[in-house]
């Protein structure tokens, strides 16, 4: 296919991929509503579980990008990396070139866990109904936050 982004010259690709912020950045929504790619009502490329543009086949959007329309879920940095799995297993599936792949859905857990730092060495916690604020929590956000990037920084298989 071809990638084409206003202002640059097309690009010829087997596979984009695209990473924005908590919402589709503006040039990705007006591509989308250019090439007719459905949005959900809160401006997300419309998917199904399976991370599939419910327009175009050949289209995958996970993280905060996406807006499911046969589910609630909600945007969070926990669910959008778990999303990957799913989004690696769906696009090794279609890249078979299977007529009728096999795809995977994503399964969000009912609760997650939300860390927001409170920049003063704090940090607030929450799971389901349950929160709590504390130094406790900071360190426990620094540590799982340092964690997180030291396998970037380790390589494939860390």
């Amino acid at each position: 296919g071809l990638a084409h982004f206003d202002g640059m010259p097309a690009i010829a690709s087997d596979l984009v991929v695209v990473a924005t912020g908590p919402r589709p950045a503006p040039w990705l929504l007006e591509a989308a509503r250019r090439d007719g790619v459905a949005l959900a009502p809160d401006g997300g490329i419309a998917v199904r579980a399976d991370l599939r543009s419910t327009s175009h086949a050949a289209l995958f959007a996970a993280g905060d990008c996406a807006s499911f329309v046969d589910r609630r879920i909600a945007k969070s940095g926990v669910h959008a990396i778990r999303q990957a799995g799913a989004l690696a297993a769906n696009l090794a599936a279609v890249a078979t070139g299977a007529r009728t792949p096999v795809l995977a859905a994503f399964r969000a857990r009912r609760w997650t866990l939300a860390l927001l730092d409170r920049c003063d060495g704090s940090a607030i916690a929450s799971w389901g109904p349950l929160a709590y604020a504390g130094g406790s929590m900071g360190r426990w956000k620094e540590r799982i936050d340092r964690r997180f990037v030291a396998r970037f920084r380790q390589g494939p298989g860390a």
